[in-house]
């Protein structure tokens, strides 16, 4: 008799192109999408193979709305599917097996929920912890009559990583809470909006607007937050804006009502008035213009000329 992962390995790609059949046409008929899967699978009829058999029935004594949340979700349609196997193998392996004093091929669906909503958001969320709390979860599943489906679920989530885990679990209902950082923890701080607002407004524009002062600005930005009770949303806003060059910090502060006036690009050294070429005519036409030059004699108003003209 095939072991359940060998019934597994059979009914996996066939699942896989099920949930990939509905994504791609979301108003396929259920009808049309199970006699797709019975192709995927090898079979004309449902009733060729009992296994498939069984999978099928649950799905079609589902209501349109349960089956598509199924079908849409391809975690929880290979879980169902790894549960049919895994009950398939051990009612063909002959008399029931005993696990911790159950029948490990039949269960309770209204208990092995119940089991799932208590005692899944045990895990402590981190891939560290995975190992024994599976084998924990397996043992008191067992334990309860629901060893089947806790079986079928652990070995779906098995291949993923702690952030795969969670989402699956929450899709069955299951919160868990993952461990977080201390800089997530800070954000996660509550404060008031129109206190941090009004601070960052304050005291945004103390920033000089240069590199070479920002390491100091932002310590002391921080600093005053957290005194103000607004250090979470200071902290966040300073980690964004570390990475900034100054002229997007600039542009990043704007978009919060701060306005940073950067200092003036120097023009380079100043540079001394480059001296006018002078005539004797245009500095005849300066001197018309000038009060009492006239009244100079003659001969002493062209010697000023000259000298005006050649710098002497």
């Amino acid at each position: 008799m095939p072991s359940a992962d060998e019934l597994w390995a059979w009914l996996r790609t066939p699942l896989q192109e099920l949930a990939s059949e509905r994504a791609r046409d979301r108003d396929k008929p259920w009808e049309e999408l199970r006699a797709y899967f019975l192709s995927q699978l090898g079979l004309h009829n449902s009733t060729d193979h009992p296994l498939a058999d069984g999978l099928l029935t649950r799905l079609d004594e589902q209501t349109a709305d349960e089956r598509g949340a199924t079908l849409d979700d391809s975690g929880k349609l290979e879980t169902l599917g790894y549960e049919f196997a895994t009950r398939f193998a051990d009612q063909q392996g002959g008399p029931a097996r005993q696990q911790g004093g159950q029948e490990s091929q039949s269960y309770d669906e209204g208990a092995w929920r119940q089991f799932l909503v208590e005692n899944g958001p045990r895990w402590a969320g981190t891939d560290d912890t995975w190992s024994q709390f599976s084998e924990w979860f397996a043992y008191q599943a067992n334990q309860s009559g629901v060893g089947t489906p806790a079986a079928a679920l652990i070995h779906h989530l098995a291949a993923q990583n702690a952030q795969d885990r969670i989402a699956t679990l929450a899709q069955y209902g299951v919160t868990i809470t993952a461990p977080v950082t201390a800089a997530a923890a800070t954000s996660q701080q509550s404060y008031d909006e129109g206190a941090w607002r009004q601070f960052l407004v304050e005291n945004g524009p103390r920033w000089a607007g240069t590199d070479d002062t920002w390491s100091q600005f932002s310590e002391w930005f921080i600093y005053q937050a957290n005194q103000s009770g607004v250090g979470a949303p200071a902290a966040a806003l300073i980690q964004h804006l570390a990475a900034q060059n100054v002229q997007d910090r600039i542009a990043t502060l704007a978009q919060y009502g701060v306005t940073v006036t950067a200092p003036a690009a120097s023009a380079g050294p100043a540079t001394s008035a480059q001296p006018v070429a002078l005539t004797e005519e245009n500095v005849q036409s300066l001197l018309d213009e000038t009060a009492g030059f006239d009244d100079i004699p003659e001969e002493r108003r062209r010697e000023l000329i000259r000298q005006a003209a050649t710098g002497l």
